[in-house]
């Protein structure tokens, strides 16, 4: 998985940075009173100030930011693009979501942008506590009309943009200790601490997902696919329920890491 990282300078010498140039903390403070929310090192285009003040529209036609992004490989930036941002954080509900609406922001906004590379998703961000009911209506929305959108919380982008000083990636957890409780259960033939194990770190590396801590879910995942690939149930067990569970386990890990694989 190749990290997302801030990428400033595409921000600030874009052409129309210096009529809309702002912190994304700033849009916040000034949409929705809120303050500190986001790290004070990301800065964005204003798109609805640009919008407003120098093309003579309105804000409801664009996207509330564009962020600068690029991709992080080989100790350099790579993949330099714009992801579009719309706060909604004072929203009570997804009730309020208009398909139509949301769509036309994204299309008018790449419009404005468009001598500029788009990031293929759009971001929305909502608050902690109506950011899961978005979540599941953006879902069923994409899967009926390939829809490239990403709900998320503050606290789920600020884990979703990293920053060059955040290189290389330090896992939070003691991957060394994951492996070798896995191992010491196999060396003693422990099968049902190794499933009970396995699934326990399954479901934390879920839990990382859905936080948008994408590197901390692959460094887990990779550290038990790394001993799941060569485990062969034979060597431990014949026993039907063993051999059973075993299936099913590589199958759930398997179809949890290929979802970003």
């Amino acid at each position: 998985m190749v990290p997302i990282i801030y990428n400033e300078d595409i921000i600030v010498s874009h052409l129309i940075a210096k009529h809309c140039l702002c912190l994304l903390d700033e849009v916040s403070q000034r949409d929705y009173n809120k303050v500190g929310i986001f790290s004070n090192k990301i800065k964005c285009l204003a798109l609805d100030d640009y919008e407003t003040k120098f093309c003579g529209g309105s804000k409801d036609n664009t996207m509330d930011a564009a962020v600068g992004i690029s991709d992080y490989q080989n100790n350099r930036k790579v993949n330099h693009r714009l992801l579009l941002v719309e706060l909604r954080l004072d929203y009570q509900s997804s009730r309020n979501l208009e398909k139509s609406s949301l769509a036309r922001k994204i299309k008018h906004s790449k419009d404005l942008l468009s001598e500029s590379r788009i990031a293929l998703n759009s971001c929305f961000i909502f608050s902690e506590e109506v950011a899961p009911k978005a979540q599941s209506w953006v879902r069923r929305f994409a899967r009926e009309f390939s829809a490239n959108w990403e709900v998320m919380n503050p606290i789920q982008f600020n884990a979703f943009i990293k920053f060059e000083s955040d290189m290389p990636y330090q896992p939070e957890n003691d991957l060394d200790r994951i492996k070798e409780v896995l191992y010491e259960c196999l060396k003693k033939k422990d099968l049902k601490n190794f499933f009970d194990n396995t699934r326990y770190w399954r479901t934390e590396a879920l839990k990382y997902r859905n936080q948008f801590k994408l590197l901390e879910f692959e460094a887990i995942t990779d550290t038990l696919w790394n001993i799941w690939k060569s485990f062969d149930i034979a060597a431990y067990s014949s026993d039907e329920m063993d051999i059973l569970e075993s299936e099913i386990e590589k199958e759930d890990l398997q179809i949890l890491i290929g979802r970003y694989a």
